[in-house]
């Protein structure tokens, strides 16, 4: 079939696409999956550029506004970033969907949406260059066991899955957290980190909700607390941030929310990035310090941890400074960020 504007050449099979969505559901603690259908879609998107006026500044951007529902879409900007073959023809039996939105009508949606999405007056944004391309995707209807029917979009050249949020994480069971808790205490930095997580979950509530596991936070605690009295965390104050360069572009349109990371690849493929903790005596005495830097994935903490340590010397104004890394085996087509602990 010939489309009447550009679209990617496919990268993934509905293999491969089926393979990362079996994955997402395995992250987020299911087993089983059934899978009822699954479509290549080709998606038309207009994308376009945009200039907003605000605060005397001019930030500039490219977005995306999908022609069939009126959404707007951060993704397919970075799929025009990428090093993908285009073609006019659709491959195979795929379903194209309709063009609801035309150009002239794109127009007048876009800066709508913009202006909407960072939170700015619609006069204040102007979009320019509309280009109409077709996105191709698997779509894929799947019954999740104990959670239920979901519907999941899996782009056919990065493999990114969108719809995955919906499914819900499974609360570990009290087998299985005592296991993981256990094997985590067999390390001084493993018990580190647990007495954060005790301490914060407490604090919040959350942990109260699963009984079973509250027994694990309290021997987390005593454990802890035995750890720290014998000269950890207390008295000094730790930070850790990212090198600017691994840093990407902001959560809105590049202009509010959160700042995700903007991995860097090792020859092997592995994902990286690098940066810097400080510790500081808050008194006169010097201060031993230790913090646990984790890997957030879309939103869920990950096994990728890096621990550092030194002793902030008392009285001192000048904080001690001691480099971190964290390598994972991962894609580019995840938001990543770090938590500190």
């Amino acid at each position: 079939m010939i489309l009447d504007a550009n679209t990617f050449k496919l990268e993934l099979t509905p293999e491969a696409a089926l393979g990362i969505l079996q994955k997402e559901v395995q992250r987020r603690g299911w087993r089983k999956l059934e899978v009822t259908e699954i479509r290549l879609v080709y998606t038309p998107y207009w994308v376009f550029s945009f200039d907003v006026l605000a605060d005397s500044s001019v930030p500039t951007g490219r977005a995306a506004l999908n022609a069939a529902t009126g959404e707007l879409d951060e993704f397919v900007p970075v799929l025009l970033d990428r090093p993908l073959k285009k073609t006019k023809e659709a491959e195979g039996q795929a379903e194209v969907e309709t063009t609801a939105i035309s150009k002239s009508e794109a127009e007048k949606v876009a800066p709508v949406k913009v202006a909407a999405g960072a939170g700015i007056k619609k006069d204040n944004v102007t979009v320019s260059a509309l280009t109409k391309i077709y996105v191709p995707a698997f779509r894929i209807w799947v019954t999740v066991e104990g959670a239920g029917d979901f519907k999941v979009n899996v782009d056919a050249m990065l493999g990114m899955p969108s719809g995955a949020e919906q499914i819900p994480s499974r609360e570990k069971t009290w087998d299985e957290a005592t296991s993981e808790t256990l094997d985590r205490m067999k390390t001084p930095s493993g018990i580190a980190s647990l007495a954060g997580e005790a301490a914060g979950g407490v604090a919040g509530g959350g942990l109260l909700k699963n009984k079973p596991i509250v027994w694990v936070v309290m021997l987390i605690a005593i454990v802890a607390l035995l750890y720290f009295a014998a000269g950890g965390q207390k008295g000094a104050e730790t930070a850790c941030t990212v090198e600017e360069r691994y840093l990407g572009a902001k959560q809105y349109l590049n202009l509010l929310g959160e700042q995700y990371l903007k991995p860097s690849k090792t020859h092997s493929g592995e994902l990286f990035v690098k940066g810097t903790c400080t510790f500081k005596a808050r008194g006169g005495e010097d201060a031993f310090a230790m913090a646990k830097i984790t890997l957030v994935q879309d939103g869920v903490k990950t096994g990728v941890t890096n621990s550092t340590s030194a002793m902030a010397k008392g009285g001192s104004q000048l904080p001690v400074e001691k480099e971190f890394s964290l390598y994972w085996n991962g894609t580019l087509t995840h938001q990543y960020a770090i938590s500190v602990s």
